[in-house]
């Protein structure tokens, strides 16, 4: 597990969180732990190689990292109370956190890990029968390539015209 119970201390109080964990407490923080490091992985695989980070333990994490895994696992495991007992900082934190892992995956921000290796540009001028590949705000007749600290992209518009 990439979250330990000790790694909860300074963003809850022990008698809540023991309350919140009142059966199958390893089931839970396991569960809440592979829930962080999946969405952080899903988030931020594209641009870096996050998959060693994510195997160490102790101090050899990434702190910033680490953080953002807290900020979801803790909101993970809130999901277990009612909705109005689920503390407004909380919900802020996971906001905060999934904002950050969207501006790192745009390439807006970056992180202290090493790049993915480069590989083949996806063209989609070939996808055109794979919409899904849109979704992910790619427009027609773009190359992406995964390459660096950042998502490059290239493609062109036709140029506007100012003329009436």
């Amino acid at each position: 597990m990439y979250v330990t119970k000790s790694d909860y201390k300074g963003r809850i109080q022990v008698e809540l969180f023991d309350l919140l964990l009142t059966e199958d407490e390893e089931g839970i923080l396991s569960d809440a732990s592979k829930t962080a490091e999946d969405t952080i992985s899903s988030q931020v695989n594209t641009i870096y190689n996050v998959t060693p980070e994510l195997a160490k333990a102790g101090t050899d994490r990434n702190f910033y990292i680490l953080s953002m895994a807290v900020n979801i696992a803790l909101y993970y495991i809130y999901q277990r109370a009612d909705d109005n007992e689920v503390p407004d900082k909380v919900i802020k934190n996971y906001d905060d956190t999934m904002d950050d892992l969207a501006a790192i995956s745009k390439g807006k921000q970056t992180l202290n890990l090493p790049p993915r290796e480069d590989t083949d540009p996806v063209d989609t001028t070939t996808t055109s029968g794979n919409p899904s590949i849109f979704n992910n705000g790619l427009n027609p007749g773009e190359t992406i390539t995964i390459q660096g600290k950042g998502l490059r992209r290239w493609g062109s518009n036709p140029k506007r015209s100012h003329m009436p």
